[in-house]
């Protein structure tokens, strides 16, 4: 999705259900069953993964 960001992975029972998102503005939930983490860098920054990720770690 274009011009969309994901603002919160949601889980129910330590288990992924939706992705909040912004859309041009609009709050979205995207039903789903898993995530993949795809910005481009982040997965190079530990301590970043660590700071944003340590909810729901």
């Amino acid at each position: 999705m274009t011009e969309t960001s994901a603002e919160k992975i949601v889980q129910e029972q330590g288990k992924v259900t939706a992705v909040k998102a912004n859309r041009k503005g609009e709050e979205i939930t995207l039903e789903t069953k898993a995530v993949i983490l795809a910005d481009g860098g982040f997965v190079g920054n530990k301590d970043e993964i660590k700071r944003t990720l340590a909810s729901i770690l």
